[in-house]
């Protein structure tokens, strides 16, 4: 027993002996003045994205229909081979003024060697571009050639994307089609993303249009100003990769709009759908809810009148001679007793709004508060009184029937007071800041359209 834990004890002794030797050894290597490099690699932050490409879409509408799409799409080639040529299914429409460019980068330094310290260290190793990972500028742009076989455009890219690495191209084109006007003189669309033989991972579509018209749920506008750039990129220069450093904003920002709508998980050949409306007016634009507001406020006032006769007739036959006269004249009370009520409630909301305009341009501070539930408790017993004291006080001296009268007409009062408000506030309504994305890349004025043929059948695409 003793020699056994004798030589456990001294195979133990020898391991750690035999460790510390090495840490030594690692340690006086490291301090050594003759080190030839000191080298920190980068270990590599990206997985091959198996799940499929990345589409990011900006479309333009115009006032004629017609719609200019900007694609930008991000892949990792996964073949064995490199990656020439990329065929795209364009559904719906015939793409007019096809235009598209690869995007170049350098490669990535991830070792440098030791410098002395009045040179810059020199890269030793370098890692290819990772195009899925976010990134601006330092991207070089050159033309891609295309070919058009019935709904097929198939991209041929100038530098081919090498295997296990990723790449990134941009296709614009415009078309008519996407879109029909309506009776009321609405645009209303139907973008269906273009299809490829391969997964999709992420959709992104932004819809805007042109400046001077209305989009139908829109939140803001974004202006894009990349006139001159992308003329530039139309120019002969780009049959070799520049830099254009103008652009690389304009790279990053497609997949923006005034609405923007998301998508993932797409099978090959399968696209993604968005429905939008849009018009030069916002009369146009909401026209069947104003007509159906208006018939709505219509059909209420002809129940509560045909109401009003039914009640009138159940009156008893003996007050039926006077009844004439006096109803004539209890409808007058209603109606003038409800209209009053209701412009003093107009004349104190438009009040209370300038008053809480000019509050907001001063600091308040520790009263800011207090005039705020002040003015909430002030609101409640303005609205209170003028709403429900005219129709309580006719009704307790005629009766129930026109105290609800009184109620209910000096509500459809504010009613058209709202109605109104909102339809001057429509009329007077101007466009904002001009948004258009690549206009200039088209090449032709917007009045230049061309009709779309019939599609052919479709052709395959090639698998990536």
């Amino acid at each position: 027993m003793k020699k056994l834990l004798v030589f456990f004890v001294a195979s133990v002794s020898l391991l750690f002996l035999n460790d510390s030797t090495h840490v030594i050894a690692q340690e006086s290597k490291n301090s050594s003045a003759s080190t030839v490099s000191d080298i920190f690699p980068l270990p590599p932050d990206r997985l091959p994205n198996i799940l499929g490409q990345q589409h990011s879409y900006t479309v333009t509408y115009r006032g004629n229909g017609e719609a200019v799409v900007t694609l930008r799409v991000t892949l990792f080639n996964v073949n064995n081979t490199s990656l020439e040529t990329i065929s795209l299914r364009v559904p719906r429409v015939q793409p007019q003024d096809i235009f598209s460019f690869q995007i170049i980068r350098e490669p990535q330094c991830i070792q440098y060697g030791q410098g002395n310290g009045t040179q810059t260290p020199t890269c030793i190793k370098y890692q290819d571009p990772d195009y899925l990972q976010y990134w601006y500028g330092d991207a070089k742009y050159q033309k891609a050639t295309h070919k058009i076989g019935g709904d097929t455009v198939t991209i041929s890219l100038p530098k081919p994307i090498a295997p296990n690495t990723s790449g990134s191209f941009i296709l614009s084109y415009r078309a008519l089609g996407y879109g029909k006007k309506d009776i009321f003189g609405a645009y209303n669309t139907t973008f269906e993303t273009l299809k490829i033989n391969d997964k999709i991972s992420d959709v992104v579509v932004g819809i805007t249009t042109d400046s001077d018209l209305f989009l139908r749920g829109a939140k803001g506008k974004i202006s894009y100003r990349f006139e001159e750039p992308m003329m530039a990129m139309k120019s002969d220069t780009l049959s070799s990769p520049a830099r254009i450093p103008q652009v690389d904003q304009f790279v990053q920002q497609i997949g923006q709009g005034e609405i923007t709508k998301k998508a993932t998980n797409l099978q090959p050949l399968d696209s993604y759908t968005v429905k939008v409306s849009y018009a030069d007016s916002r009369w146009k634009l909401y026209a069947k809810e104003i007509i159906g507001g208006i018939l709505i406020t219509a059909v209420i006032f002809v129940a509560i009148a045909l109401g009003f006769r039914f009640l009138m007739r159940r009156s008893t036959t003996e007050k039926r001679a006077s009844s004439d006269v006096s109803m004539i004249s209890n409808i007058a009370i209603v109606g003038i007793t409800s209209f009053g009520a209701s412009l003093i409630l107009l004349i104190f909301t438009i009040l209370l709004m300038l008053a809480a305009r000019m509050l907001e341009q001063y600091y308040l501070g520790e009263y800011s508060l207090f005039i705020i539930l002040l003015g909430g408790i002030l609101s409640v017993l303005v609205y209170g009184l003028f709403l429900l004291g005219p129709a309580l006080f006719l009704g307790f001296r005629k009766g129930i029937v026109y105290g609800a009268t009184t109620a209910i007409g000096t509500i459809l009062w504010l009613v058209i007071y709202l109605v109104a408000f909102l339809l001057l506030a429509l009329s007077t309504q101007t466009a904002e800041p001009p948004i258009r994305i690549m206009k200039s890349l088209m090449g032709q004025p917007a009045n230049d359209m061309v009709v779309p043929e019939t599609l052919s059948p479709p052709e395959s695409s090639k698998a990536l």
